[in-house]
């Protein structure tokens, strides 16, 4: 490919414009696995690393570009794209900075543990944030960059990717069927409206109201701290189906589910919880 051949003898500015070339042309599946497979990937991290800010948006923006494709972020991982795009949130320009915690969160949805575990302890807290601006990225990126993120989602969501984090094993210890957890799976994308893989506590709070369950904010504070057993706050896929696998054993049905409102929840669950605290 002539584009290719010019990007690996070209200058370090040419380089940058081949990679946007790329980027805006090459934009079908098969020309994207096309590219990686001829050695783009490793260009785009060569011309990142050249610790220039002129030099590193657009090579940022083309590995999003790449990620549209479902198969090439396990690739991008396997090239060590996690780390290279982690030292980028150190960058003096913020808008670099923006573009690797969007990337990152891009990979997240496909390892969440080798993004944290690349990712500095005292940065951590980018990937957390929900709020994604893409006028910070101004008319050239930011309307393609939210087309990239919602691409990348819905693909990831066609994956079944949540069902596959059990194992056979797994599955047959909860005595979980396929379509109980189709079926899980469809409530917690539901929640999860950006695919970051967990729920958080206003997240089961709407929850509860789809179930049309009466639950205050520290009754649901409770539940989430029963079933965070990696005590991140929130509540991953395996641990939402625990807790949904146990709920008719914790709250009952019937008759049962009566005596427990009674007991665990409204006034008398209260009364309880604020004697609790107190002692």
């Amino acid at each position: 490919d002539p584009v290719l051949d010019l990007l690996n003898e070209c200058p370090w500015n040419a380089k940058n414009l081949c990679i946007k070339l790329i980027t805006v042309v090459y934009r079908e599946d098969e020309d994207r696995m096309y590219m990686v497979e001829k050695g783009l990937v490793e260009v785009v991290f060569e011309v990142v690393h050249s610790k220039s800010s002129d030099l590193q948006e657009v090579p940022v923006v083309c590995l999003l570009h790449l990620c549209v494709h479902p198969d090439i972020p396990p690739i991008l991982l396997s090239k060590g794209c996690a780390k290279v795009t982690a030292s980028l949130l150190r960058a003096e320009d913020p808008i670099i900075r923006e573009l690797a915690v969007i990337l990152l969160k891009a990979l997240l949805l496909y390892n969440s543990f080798e993004i944290e575990r690349v990712t500095p302890p005292d940065l951590s807290y980018l990937l957390k944030r929900d709020v994604y601006n893409p006028q910070l990225f101004g008319a050239e990126y930011g309307g393609l960059i939210q087309e990239y993120l919602q691409t990348i989602v819905d693909n990831r969501r066609d994956q079944d990717y949540l069902i596959n984090m059990f194992t056979p094993e797994e599955t047959a210890q909860h005595s979980l069927t396929r379509e109980a957890l189709e079926s899980f799976q469809l409530t917690f994308m539901e929640l999860d409206a950006e695919c970051r893989g967990s729920l958080d506590l206003d997240e089961l709070k709407l929850l509860m109201v789809m179930m049309g369950e009466k639950m205050d904010k520290d009754e649901i504070k409770e539940l989430l701290d029963e079933y965070d057993l990696d005590h991140s706050g929130n509540l991953d896929f395996k641990e939402f189906v625990l807790m949904m696998k146990g709920w008719n054993t914790r709250f009952g049905k019937g008759w049962r589910k009566i005596f427990n409102e009674g007991t665990k929840r409204g006034a008398i669950g209260k009364s309880r919880r604020a004697w609790s605290r107190w002692w």
